[in-house]
């Protein structure tokens, strides 16, 4: 760790909701469930996708939703999401389609649950060319950055857009908003 940081900050792996520290311990525990948009939608049928996502994130703080853009079973979209950025059609080893998720916090604020990051694989010549016919927007391969993923002209690569700043700021203003002398 930065110095100024050794002995603040620790990495603990274990079970979160059976920790052997007492209520209250710490101001800040990052952890991620990992959970399929399908899922969402079989634990809570009768709500809409947002309020899924609310209802899980209130209950369990944070979660790593996966596969997020695709159609769900009932046909509604979980999260709307351009066919021209993550990858959320590419069959994967699971049976599920998609290679993209979202980290999730509770915000104790607003009272929602908050996206604070986006990442995943991003769409290559296949994915692109399916996103854009699923979305009934083929005629955008004509773009520049299209045209030239589809002619092979750019790399493979993955991401976390703006979220990884989100999730800076959030850790900085919590460490920062620490009394001095006290550890956050």
């Amino acid at each position: 760790m930065e110095k100024g940081l050794a002995g603040t900050c620790h990495y603990i792996a274990g079970d979160a909701e059976h920790t052997p520290f007492p209520d209250n311990s710490f101001d800040v525990i990052i952890c991620f469930g990992v959970l399929h948009h399908l899922e969402l939608e079989d634990a809570y049928p009768g709500l809409p996708p947002k309020e899924r996502e609310n209802a899980y994130v209130k209950e369990h703080k944070t979660v790593f939703i996966t596969q997020i853009g695709g159609a769900l079973r009932s046909g509604i979209k979980h999260d709307n999401r351009a066919p021209d950025y993550d990858d959320w059609s590419t069959p994967n080893e699971d049976g599920y389609v998609g290679l993209n998720g979202d980290i999730i916090l509770w915000n104790n604020v607003l009272k929602i649950s908050f996206e604070i990051s986006s990442m995943g694989i991003r769409v290559d010549k296949e994915a692109l060319k399916r996103q854009l016919d699923i979305c009934g927007c083929p005629e955008r391969s004509g773009l520049t950055f299209h045209k030239a993923l589809l002619n092979d002209e750019l790399p493979a690569s993955i991401g976390g857009g703006i979220g990884q700043s989100r999730l800076c700021m959030k850790l900085f203003l919590t460490i920062c908003s620490a009394p001095m002398g006290k550890k956050p």
